[in-house]
């Protein structure tokens, strides 16, 4: 299964998910100084992403707007 989208410069950005496993694909621009010239896009699997959170990786959810919610829930 496949999630995502094709970004403005014809870069697709998004997850794929291939049996148990996930992997993110974005594009390299975001994690080199200079643009490089014979790859653009980095992938990687989210077992290898270590988020110090426990609502999960790439929620975006920042610790105030995590209490604000939990505030709310009550």
């Amino acid at each position: 299964m496949v999630h995502g989208f094709i970004s403005d410069d014809g870069i697709f950005e998004g997850k794929v998910h291939v049996g148990n496993d996930e992997y993110f694909v974005e594009s390299a621009k975001k994690y080199f100084k200079d643009t490089p010239k014979d790859f653009h896009s980095v992938i990687y699997e989210s077992r290898d992403v270590h988020y110090p959170y426990a609502y999960g990786a790439g929620c975006g959810v920042n610790e105030k707007t995590k209490r604000w919610m939990d505030d709310v829930k009550r």
